[in-house]
């Protein structure tokens, strides 16, 4: 399962590399994110996908080195559940969606899967 994952994060990481250039200052926009992940096609799903994985994964790795905890997950958390709830994070807050992708992927995080 892990060797999936790794391979989903490089895929994604090569796609976005040559589908979106620096944009505003970052390289994911909210906009373009939500618009990735409503798409048809399976590659933009699969960006999507990674990308979340990929916010959430270092947002763990920085919450263990600095002893923050943003959010808690559940050993049972699937990559599709953490991309439903960005989805419908960014939906309920479409109107606002000015800053980075990965800053609305954090606040569903935080919202979905509170510490306490």
């Amino acid at each position: 399962m892990n060797m999936k994952l790794t391979i989903l994060a490089f895929i994604t990481i090569a796609a976005m590399s040559v589908i979106n250039p620096a944009n505003a200052g970052y390289y994911m926009s909210a906009n373009k994110l939500l618009s990735l992940c409503k798409s048809d096609s399976v590659a933009d799903q699969n960006v999507c996908v990674g990308y979340v994985l990929g916010v959430t994964d270092a947002a763990q790795m920085l919450d263990s080195e600095t002893n923050m905890r943003r959010y808690c997950l559940s050993k049972n958390v699937t990559s599709s559940q953490l991309e439903k709830t960005a989805v419908t994070y960014m939906n309920d807050n479409s109107q606002q969606l000015d800053k980075p992708a990965s800053y609305y992927v954090l606040l569903s995080l935080r919202q979905a899967f509170p510490c306490n």
